[in-house]
């Protein structure tokens, strides 16, 4: 059972990294035409910004759920200090994943509903930066766990 859980927690980790990089991407692409073309492109980043939803949250989930299966797997008298870290930094980066990429997302969709195209643009700036420091905390998480520090 564990091999599933570590190949559910790669997959998962990879799906949630790759989805919240290309997402962003996508986002910053279409804000730099989002001043000209307001009314068809909002409509566009809100269905990127849906389908980012849909896959980042399961897959962050089923890092977590999948790394605290692992986690109760070891003795808790002798766990290193990477199997420390990956349990208390990666599972409050899931976690403030998940509650800050909702609050910044819903405000995104608040801002592209209006017709002020500045604002909507500054919304999406906003959630690529927060999006980009998450994706730097999971490559750092992800770097302490790979040298076993």
């Amino acid at each position: 059972m564990y091999n599933w859980m570590f190949f559910i927690h790669l997959a998962s980790l990879a799906t949630w990294f790759g989805v919240t990089l290309m997402g962003m991407i996508m986002l910053l692409s279409v804000k730099s035409k989002l001043a000209e073309n307001h009314a068809s492109l909002s409509s566009v980043t809100l269905s990127v910004l849906r389908n980012i939803n849909r896959i980042t949250h399961p897959a962050a989930f089923l890092v977590l759920a999948s790394g605290l299966y692992m986690i109760m797997q070891w003795n808790r008298d002798g766990m290193p200090f990477w199997l420390a870290f990956m349990e208390q930094a990666g599972g409050l980066v899931i976690i403030l994943f998940m509650i800050l990429l909702s609050i910044f997302g819903a405000r995104m969709k608040k801002s592209l509903a209006g017709s002020n195209g500045a604002a909507a643009a500054k919304s999406i700036s906003i959630y690529a930066w927060v999006a980009a420091i998450f994706l730097l905390a999971i490559l750092v998480v992800t770097l302490v766990v790979s040298l076993k520090l």
